[in-house]
């Protein structure tokens, strides 16, 4: 195994080093400067980051932007992901006290709020000191209309499977197996016969079969059309290939190649992956990072990782990615130092130097093109692997559920869900699917 070396660093020299570059990403950028005023600008920041090292990188970026500017002050609060997405940040724009600054998964999760004029439009800064910053085809997640209303922070791909060499070794089987869907499928039924779970998985909270069923579904369709239709500009989940694609995870459950995990949350059943207990994981780049961690703490864990597997003769995805994401937006004001305030911010967190920084706490990946570089960290084995395969991808698909408008996610959460327990057809789940969209799709 080739092992991930890191640079370990104190907690106060990781805020000495976020502090030198934030003040060195802020020098000359914002065009406008903040004017000199008596008392800092109070600038608020919400997330979904609530816990771990997602919560400890956004800490550490505050803690240096406020370290390199006596003009702001920024205070960030992090919430429960499904709660911060479905209930608080909406509730905020709704009662007319957004954040100032608040995470985002772009689409429709951000449009719903710049439709009425309640996000901050930096188009105009974005175009001056940001457009060559990030890498190919994220600019979708935040551009609505021609105008950009964020800036990437994180951005990764779902379609990994994550596979257990010492279970793989048990059963007879080799990682080149699982390239095909076929041969994922003759794997499980090894895994079955020999009385191992073989898939971790959990769907308690619905968005875990979405990006399952995308991986299939792009399979079928090919990178264009898939992209056309989880953007919704064309096609109908109601059509032949979506359902082909559907019908494909139906078989992966009644099968029994998820055990009895479907009910479970994800990190329930994950677990099974990480104790050894299922051949697989089926996950996004995010996991990539807790392999390596895994197999530090544990040398017995052999792991390693291969893209989604093709559906032989179908056009796949090729080197297009199907992506999760993370953004930074602003609210809207109409004060002047307030907007520059939020500019700044935006500049600093949005930055290569900022993101590689966050690196050396999480080691996730990051929207901004030199952003591994930046952070100092030596990378090796699984995570080298992914950054050669994330940095040569061309352009990246949306994950449909935050593509479509957020009324119909719900829907689309609850059909697939009923469809895999068997409560629904796949082709009345998939109807269901496609009444939501049109019906909630914006004018």
């Amino acid at each position: 195994m080739i092992k991930q070396q890191t640079n370990k660093l104190s907690r106060r020299d990781f805020l000495k080093a976020t502090a030198a570059g934030a003040a060195a990403v802020g020098t000359g950028a914002v065009p406008l400067p903040v004017a000199a005023q008596d008392d800092p600008i109070n600038l608020i920041m919400w997330s979904n980051f609530s816990a771990g090292s997602a919560l400890e990188a956004v800490d550490a970026m505050v803690a240096a932007i406020n370290e390199a500017n006596s003009d702001i002050v920024v205070e960030h609060t992090g919430f429960q992901n499904e709660d911060y997405k479905a209930t608080i940040l909406n509730t905020a724009f709704a009662g007319g006290a957004p954040p100032d600054i608040f995470a985002s998964v772009g689409f429709e999760w951000l449009f719903a709020f710049v439709r009425p004029g309640a996000v901050l439009d930096i188009t105009d800064y974005y175009e001056a000191n940001l457009r060559d910053r990030y890498i190919p085809g994220i600019e979708a997640t935040y551009d609505f209309e021609g105008r950009f209303w964020a800036v990437p922070w994180r951005v990764g791909s779902t379609p990994f499977i994550h596979y257990n060499l010492n279970l793989f070794d048990q059963i007879g089987a080799s990682p080149d197996d699982i390239a095909t869907v076929d041969g994922l499928m003759d794997v499980c039924e090894k895994g079955l016969a020999a009385g191992i779970t073989p898939i971790g998985f959990g769907n308690k909270n619905q968005w875990n079969a979405v990006h399952w069923i995308s991986n299939f579904v792009k399979n079928i369709m090919g990178a264009e059309s898939a992209n056309a239709l989880f953007s919704m500009r064309e096609g109908s989940w109601a059509d032949a290939e979506p359902i082909e694609g559907a019908t494909r995870m139906k078989t992966f459950v009644d099968n029994g190649y998820f055990g009895n995990s479907l009910n479970e949350s994800y990190g329930v059943g994950s677990q099974l992956y990480w104790a050894g207990e299922s051949l697989m994981l089926g996950t996004g780049g995010w996991e990539v990072s807790g392999l390596v961690r895994k197999m530090e703490e544990d040398p017995e864990f052999r792991g390693d990782f291969k893209e989604f597997p093709v559906e032989v003769g179908k056009p796949g995805l090729g080197s297009d990615w199907i992506f999760w994401g993370s953004l930074w937006a602003a609210s809207a004001s109409d004060d002047n130092a307030a907007i520059q305030a939020r500019l700044k911010v935006l500049d600093a967190v949005g930055s290569a130097a900022m993101q590689g920084l966050s690196f050396q706490v999480r080691q996730d990946s990051y929207a901004a093109r030199g952003a591994v570089a930046a952070s100092g960290v030596e990378i090796a084995g699984p995570t080298a692997k992914y950054y050669e395969l994330y940095e040569n991808a061309t352009a990246l698909l949306p994950i449909p559920d935050v593509a479509i408008p957020t009324q119909a996610t719900a829907t689309m959460y609850e059909e697939f869900q009923g469809m895999l327990l068997g409560h629904v057809s796949v082709e009345d789940a998939l109807n269901e699917i496609a009444d939501a969209i049109d019906r909630f799709r914006p004018e």
